[in-house]
């Protein structure tokens, strides 16, 4: 069993919990879309992550002088990985050209692969689209909840500008169609 992030979006740090290795495998990890990139030599990405202006930031920003972006450097092959992040391609695809391209085990790549997720993960970098549970089941019931709930909180994201009405459109469309899949009734349903 792992312990991930779930529901996914909008890239919150959220409470853990326990999810199958074949869950896991069958994820789609995407890339946080506030997350800009540059790469700054052939092959290396960098990651320009917005550095949240609240609290001592926004004070401290009054009298000197703080960047818009944090920035993380990827080495070569958490470069090649991170363009693998799409939203389209699961774990197992992922796990399976990394075997090909570093000629390494299918576990090392797993466990890799898996490692390098929860460093990006825990902070904010990106999410994991986890395959729904089996409908009826308690675990359905908590994680449709969990999605109404961030129903409500990205739109208030869009509604602070934020979040764009594509991202917006795309996220609500996807917390209705696994609450659909789930055979649980949908958030838009709900008040707002």
């Amino acid at each position: 069993m792992r312990m991930v992030d779930i529901p996914f979006w909008p890239f919150k740090k959220k409470k853990k919990r326990m999810l199958s290795r074949d869950r896991f495998l069958e994820s789609r990890p995407l890339v946080n879309p506030m997350i800009k990139i540059e790469e700054t030599e052939p092959g290396i990405v960098t990651l320009l992550v917005p550095i949240d202006r609240k609290g001592i930031p926004a004070i401290l920003s009054k009298s000197v002088t703080i960047p818009d972006h944090k920035k993380i450097q990827l080495d070569e092959i958490g470069s090649k990985v991170w363009g693998k992040m799409d939203g389209k391609a699961s774990m197992s695809d992922i796990s399976r050209w990394m075997v090909e391209e570093f000629k390494i085990t299918p576990r090392e790549a797993e466990l890799s692969l898996s490692a390098f997720f929860d460093k990006l993960s825990s902070k904010g970098l990106v999410g994991l689209m986890v395959p729904p549970p089996k409908p009826g089941t308690e675990e359905a019931k908590e994680e449709a909840k969990e999605l109404r709930a961030r129903y409500k909180e990205i739109q208030e994201l869009h509604r602070k500008g934020k979040m764009t009405s594509e991202q917006l459109v795309e996220a609500e469309h996807d917390i209705e169609e696994r609450l659909k899949i789930m055979g649980e009734p949908a958030a838009s349903g709900e008040s707002a």
